[in-house]
């Protein structure tokens, strides 16, 4: 069973996962990378850098084709059909409010009965494979557990804003904030991993390369079971049940060997206190 404190522990541990996939700017005013979109609606961008941002992407691909050794030809093809995500822009900058934050009301969001229910069940599911990879990684099982409730309910909620357009939006056309300069950077960094992933995962099929590159996933581009973004997918994801496939969105056995990975690859130590008192 999930104690209330385990759960209460793990909400801190969770956002690891995400890898920072939020700013802090002001909200901007949402523009696209769709010319004839910023033709009909003339205020929100103009033009030439609507213009722009089309060749940068372009640009992008051939460089990437390049550095990864994925057919040009394929990889133009799989981002011909690109739409904008004005809604990812909108949520990836937090509202101004002068509400202070209330940590009891957050946590209350988490610790509560459907996701403790849910949270119970996924153990007993799961238990025997829980126990080994706590054995094997020194990560406890309520860890695991608690970290994929977080992130997605244990898979029930695992976003559907589709992760090519939400990273190439980002990528190309982050609302304007002080990092954005380095936001961007960092989201084409996960969209070059996320067309490798995808290459490598499709073996080389152009439908199943495009079907990759188009899953669904959070509105920052974070995708499966444990929200992982696509560089960590690359570095930390393995397949836990031993079937040849990586499959985050629909195995439990390879989220938790993942989750696992993970923590351990961020310096997870067996045995060593999870917080401190203050």
């Amino acid at each position: 069973m999930i104690s209330r404190k385990t759960t209460f522990i793990l909400i801190s541990s969770a956002l690891l996962l995400l890898n920072g996939c939020q700013s802090q700017s002001p909200q901007a005013t949402q523009t696209s990378l769709n010319p004839a979109e910023s033709k009909s609606k003339p205020n929100e961008s103009s033009g030439n850098n609507q213009s722009n941002s089309l060749i940068n992407l372009d640009n992008f691909l051939v460089e990437v084709s390049k550095r990864d050794n994925i057919p040009l030809n394929i990889l133009k093809d799989a981002f011909t059909d690109i739409k904008p995500q004005a809604s990812a822009r909108k949520l990836v900058s937090p509202p101004i409010s002068s509400t202070k934050k209330n940590w009891r009301g957050f946590r209350k969001n988490f610790i509560e009965p459907v996701r403790l229910n849910a949270g119970q069940k996924f153990w007993e599911d799961n238990r025997a494979f829980l126990e080994k990879t706590e054995k094997e990684t020194g990560v406890p099982a309520e860890i695991l557990v608690g970290i994929i409730g977080i992130e997605t309910m244990y898979g029930s909620n695992m976003g559907n804003f589709p992760v090519r357009d939400v990273l190439v939006t980002l990528a190309f056309d982050y609302p304007p904030a002080p990092n954005k300069e380095a936001r961007e950077t960092m989201f084409r960094g996960q969209l070059e991993d996320l067309a490798v992933y995808c290459w490598k995962d499709s073996q080389g099929k152009q439908t199943a390369f495009k079907t990759c590159l188009k899953q669904s996933s959070s509105f920052a581009g974070a995708i499966g079971m444990p929200q992982f973004m696509p560089t960590s997918i690359l570095k930390y994801a393995k397949d836990g049940n031993g079937d040849g496939v990586i499959d985050l969105r629909n195995n439990s056995e390879d989220a938790i060997a993942s989750v696992a990975s993970f923590m351990v690859g961020h310096g997870w130590k067996r045995n060593e206190p999870i917080f401190l008192e203050v």
